[in-house]
């Protein structure tokens, strides 16, 4: 019962913070992290294995009222037992984005449409042991 309620005390002060912070002179700051792994225990002939971390910043700037400027830099490790002989691969990327709220900044929630592009480089380690 106590995590419930302090979900929704982190919930309620999250949203309260959040509105009207979409005019113009304020900055964005969000992002993305994850991390995953899989693995099969079955006793199929193909074993796999895999280990996936991403994390995924972005900071922007409203120029306008409702209309902000950024960019998002982006790293990316994935590692599996069938590509590529186990060997780790590593993606960097970053690239400008744009993003416009269609409502008035006023409003508890809001819509959006963003624009983004992204160059990536990818990276494969030598084979792990």
């Amino acid at each position: 019962m106590q995590k419930f309620i302090f979900l929704i005390l982190l919930t309620t002060s999250i949203y309260h913070t959040g509105k009207s912070q979409i005019t113009k002179g304020n900055w964005l700051l969000s992002g993305n992290a994850s991390f995953a792994t899989q693995k099969s225990s079955s006793t199929a002939t193909v074993q796999y294995k895999q280990t996936d971390f991403q994390i995924s910043p972005s900071i922007g700037h409203f120029i306008f009222d409702k209309f902000a400027v950024g960019l998002r830099p982006s790293f990316t490790y994935g590692k599996n037992n069938l590509v590529a002989s186990g060997k780790a691969q590593t993606i960097f990327s970053i690239g400008p984005f744009v993003r416009y709220y269609f409502l008035q900044p006023d409003r508890p929630f809001n819509l959006l449409t963003e624009g983004s592009y992204s160059y990536a480089t990818l990276n494969r380690a030598s084979e792990s042991k």
